[in-house]
């Protein structure tokens, strides 16, 4: 490692602990000049959110193949990313949304869960895993 930089106080244990606020900025700023709007879901139903071991997923609109990721963050808050379709420098453009979410629309958004874990899906409540399980839940 180069001696200046030791002498300024970095090192790898700094680096370690800067490393994932550098990454996280850098992509955020990405996602801004692509054009994404972030949606905040809110679930205000009964039924929860899932996740799993692969919570990041890809709803591919089939028509024109636009990226949209999705992410459960807790039950009953999820990210939504997707392109915008406001132009960039318009003025009426909002970066950050929220939404309220149909039951309909949860029971979609954790089969899609379901469908891509690797092993594991991790639920709040044991109903909220019920219509999937055939063996039963204790």
């Amino acid at each position: 490692m180069d001696k200046a930089f030791i002498e300024q106080g970095f090192d790898n244990k700094t680096l370690y602990v800067l490393m994932p606020f550098i990454l996280a900025e850098s992509y955020a700023s990405s996602l801004l000049n692509r054009n994404y709007t972030i949606k905040m879901v809110n679930n205000t139903t009964r039924r929860n959110f899932i996740t799993s071991d692969n919570p990041v997923i890809n709803l591919i609109n089939q028509e024109n193949l636009n990226e949209k990721l999705y992410m459960p963050i807790s039950p009953k808050k999820a990210i939504y990313l997707e392109q915008s379709k406001i132009a960039l420098n318009d003025k009426n453009r909002h970066i950050l949304e929220s939404v309220n979410a149909t039951k309909e629309e949860i029971l979609v958004l954790n089969e899609r869960i379901w469908e891509r874990k690797e092993r594991f899906i991790f639920a709040l409540e044991k109903q909220d895993l019920e219509h999937k399980l055939t063996f039963n839940v204790e």
